[in-house]
């Protein structure tokens, strides 16, 4: 089953008419990557015949493509009006809300395609990518295993399985599905090369390289095995080989826009920014609309003193992906350092419901509530992180301070006792002290 084929079904060919000519002439501007003209032919193909689910179907595709997703949704709301029972319908709102990462949207669409048509595996396996990208997992393995139950002969649903085990840290689980996988598909490069991830989650890097070393052997023009030996270097801490692995792979792929920002993030690890900033841009010019290449750029520039330039990659990056919680949180941090204080609660407050268990984005909303004038409901959240993690140095160092200014004197006290006991963390350990110095001293004797 192929979807979104650019070629129209056999069955549905019909004789010449106008509408089919501007069918069928969008379908040569897709294949010619002439998107505009497309939009524009199929359009002209509805005003002739707007029962057409296919044009319906290839027109919101095309404003997928442009990231237009509101424009996409609407044109299949309106396929759905001339026929409510079309599972595919869903099927392609459903993939429309992942686009835009409305998680449960896509949830609730998938969920309907396969009410109409509960034997279509990619409907199971789409259902299944959004229940594990708001974690649920259990919900994900139980639509996994349909897939396969449906179409055990399918690879590709063992290693998107697989994956869900590895997310719920279940490596055993995992490695033991990606081997059914290889049982029916042995030569298959990405079950091989998602053993090796799941090898180097669990710190077993020997292991995980040998992987990568048989898709190498197996197949030396493919990308996959340089870019897990170069993951496996960078765990091993050696930076030298990560890039020369992952140049190998940009060799294999020159406009892979995934390697580029992998080279990015490893010259931003290795401390040079202005290289990072470099391989950011190439992949912004291959995926001008990746949140992840944004992000990195901004860091860069930030690192390079680029303070407005790094503004603009944050912004972007949100831009891109608006439910990506680290892009909602530099961008909130960056406000908050400007002490643009509405903007940075509403980003902070963003990533924090994206990422309610992360700590940080919890501790940096509280810190801009606090700073804005909201103090309770700040300090309500640096209790709340305090109340499972009683030795977080920041939350203790910033309640400690926002309950000096209003007097709290006793619990201040208390709280930098347990910021002093605290390991590491020495910058606000120091501070923490300088804030000590600073309480009235205790006037019994």
């Amino acid at each position: 089953m192929t979807y979104l084929d650019p070629e129209r079904a056999p069955s549905m060919t019909d004789t010449a008419t106008p509408e089919r000519t501007s069918y069928d002439e969008g379908l040569e501007r897709m294949r010619a990557g002439d998107v505009d003209g497309a939009i524009e032919s199929f359009s002209r193909a509805l005003k002739s015949r707007p029962e057409d689910l296919y044009s319906y179907n290839r027109l919101a595709f095309l404003y997928r493509e442009k990231r237009q997703f509101k424009k996409a949704l609407k044109v299949l709301e309106a396929a759905l009006k001339v026929r409510s029972d079309d599972f595919y319908t869903y099927y392609i709102i459903g993939n429309t809300h992942l686009d835009e990462a409305q998680y449960f949207e896509a949830v609730d669409a998938f969920k309907r395609a396969l009410t109409l048509n509960p034997k279509d595996v990619y409907s199971w396996n789409s259902l299944a990518l959004a229940h594990k990208l708001v974690r649920q997992y259990d919900k994900a393995v139980q639509c996994l295993e349909k897939a396969i139950e449906l179409d055990p002969e399918d690879a590709y649903n063992f290693n998107s399985l697989g994956l869900v085990y590895f997310s719920k840290g279940e490596y055993e689980n995992g490695i033991g599905v990606l081997r059914q996988g290889l049982e029916l598909a042995p030569e298959n490069s990405l079950l091989r090369y998602s053993m090796g991830e799941a090898y180097l989650r669990m710190g077993e890097i020997k292991k995980a390289c040998q992987c990568f070393e048989q898709l190498t052997d197996r197949e030396p023009t493919s990308k996959l095995g340089y870019i897990g030996l170069g993951h496996g270097a960078i765990q091993a801490g050696d930076w030298k080989t990560a890039l020369q692995q992952f140049h190998r792979a940009l060799d294999m792929a020159p406009r892979d826009w995934e390697i580029l920002v992998f080279l990015g993030e490893i010259y931003l690890d290795a401390g040079d920014a202005t290289r990072a900033e470099e391989y950011f841009e190439k992949a912004l010019k291959v995926n001008s609309h990746s949140s992840r290449a944004s992000l990195g750029l901004g860091e860069a520039q930030e690192r390079q003193g680029l303070v407005l330039k790094a503004w603009q990659s944050y912004q972007q990056a949100v831009r891109h992906n608006p439910g990506d919680p680290q892009a909602r949180f530099t961008l909130g941090r960056m406000y908050l350092e400007q002490r643009l204080f509405r903007k940075a609660i509403q980003e902070l407050r963003a990533a924090h419901h994206l990422s309610l268990s992360s700590e940080t984005y919890t501790a940096y909303l509280a810190l801009a509530l606090v700073e804005s004038g909201a103090a309770d409901e700040g300090e309500r959240l640096f209790r709340q992180i305090l109340s499972s993690n009683e030795t977080h140095p920041f939350s203790l160092y910033h309640l400690a301070r926002s309950l000096m200014s209003r007097g709290g004197t006793e619990e201040v006290a208390a709280l930098l006792k347990t910021l002093a006991r605290t390991r590491g963390d020495t910058e606000w350990k120091q501070k923490g002290q300088e804030l000590a110095g600073a309480l009235p001293k205790n006037r019994e004797r």
